[in-house]
């Protein structure tokens, strides 16, 4: 069990981030209010879980699409209130457990984080979070793209990005397209590729209705296409991450992907369960210290 803590600092910038943007919402009478009852009553309950199932579709939702007169705006923050922080420590400590290899993966070398699926975020701040406390930073760059199709979800992250101190990324962006890999006013000479790695990460991706497998297999390719250079050749490599709520039905799509993928091979021990915790800072899981798992993929290219 790996329990995830956070500094003061980011629990506030936490609360500022995710928790005042959704009271504002209570407040406003544009969703209802949880927090207008004792925190273990009956009102509580069927609220929360209204918003969970109907409203976010346990985060499921793709919100781009007004869901019971409720913006997609106000659904993005909804969604943060209640899962942000979950997922955040699902992914920083996934990312924990593989430092080894990811510290041997990144060493010395130049790194482009691709974020499939990035939500507003997400695993982006908790790899920051993993690069602060475990990468060696001494050497190389670490660029971070994020792609999502919801509009909303971009200028959450956007807004996000703006306002968390402390990154460690050479150079950010985010786009809803995700084969758009590479700021539109930026356009990298053949030396950006030299020395660089790869790491793909899936976060809570597979399980969406709309995904379709073929179209992440050509993304794959075209990824490996466009940073195997004729000049690196020899020394690229990458890495896919890939976690997912441990049903069976939400990890099909990422079995399908897995059997068409080409020069991949899955690392040592995988796919395997990771169980971890965290401090619940906005007091939704009906435990001070929630506890939960998640199942977790590495392919790393042969």
């Amino acid at each position: 069990m790996i329990h995830v803590q956070l500094s003061d600092a980011l629990a506030k910038q936490f609360e500022e981030q995710f928790l005042k943007p959704a009271n504002d919402l209570f407040a406003s009478g544009q969703i209802k209010n949880p927090n207008a009852y004792d925190n273990d009553s009956a009102e509580v309950i069927a609220i929360r879980s209204e918003h969970r199932k109907t409203v976010i579709d346990f985060g499921r939702s793709d919100f781009k699409n007004s869901v019971e007169r409720i913006k997609p705006e106000a659904l993005v923050e909804l969604y943060c209130y209640y899962y942000f922080q979950m997922h955040f420590s699902s992914s920083f400590a996934f990312y924990v457990s593989e430092t080894g290899l990811l510290v041997s993966f990144i060493k010395n070398r130049n790194v482009s984080f691709l974020d499939i699926g990035c939500g507003p975020f997400t695993s982006g701040l908790a790899f920051n979070q993993w690069l602060t406390r475990y990468g060696n930073l001494s050497n190389g760059n670490i660029d971070y793209f994020g792609a999502d199709t919801s509009k909303p979800m971009i200028n959450k992250l956007a807004n996000v990005m703006q306002n968390i101190t402390g990154l460690n990324y050479s150079s950010a962006w985010a786009s809803s397209d995700k084969n758009n890999l590479f700021a539109p006013e930026r356009k990298p000479s053949n030396d950006y590729f030299k020395n660089r790695v790869v790491i793909i990460n899936f976060s809570y991706v597979f399980g969406s209705d709309t995904l379709t497998v073929p179209d992440m297999v050509d993304f794959i390719n075209k990824v490996i296409n466009l940073y195997r250079t004729p000049e690196n050749k020899k020394t690229f490599k990458c890495i896919i991450l890939q976690q997912n709520p441990d049903y069976e039905s939400l990890n099909k799509k990422w079995y399908e992907y897995k059997s068409q993928l080409t020069g991949f091979t899955s690392a040592k021990g995988y796919p395997q369960l990771l169980y971890f915790s965290f401090d619940d800072l906005f007091g939704n899981f009906g435990a001070d210290v929630p506890e939960f798992n998640v199942r977790c993929d590495v392919l790393v290219s042969k």
